[in-house]
């Protein structure tokens, strides 16, 4: 759009003289390059919410694999769930020390 201004601007300054349209070309482009200039932050900004919504769904899908993960291990270390067995084991006399003595009575 610029280029085209420009042209234009030239061939009207060839057919009406140095000064005539100059001023109004000059405030045309200069308001084109200021629409061009917001139309690219628009984009911008829509390319840049894009981009937060899909960090955000990431963010919530990692969260929600966390929980689910974090609720399987809490579920295998549960000591309610865990099958105790009972065992006895008799003592050997090599096992046995005698470290105090002691005398009680009634």
């Amino acid at each position: 759009m610029q280029a085209g201004i420009s042209l234009l601007g030239g061939i009207l300054q060839t057919f009406m003289g140095r000064k005539a349209g100059l001023p109004s070309l000059s405030r045309g482009a200069a308001s084109i390059n200021k629409a061009t200039s917001a139309y690219k932050q628009h984009q911008d900004v829509c390319r840049a919410e894009e981009k937060t919504e899909d960090i955000t769904a990431e963010i919530e899908t990692i969260q929600s694999e966390l929980e689910k993960q974090l609720a399987e291990i809490s579920q295998s270390f549960d000591p309610a769930a865990l099958i105790l067995e009972i065992e006895s084991i008799k003592p050997t006399r090599t096992d046995v020390r005698v470290e105090r003595v002691g005398l009680l009575w009634r």
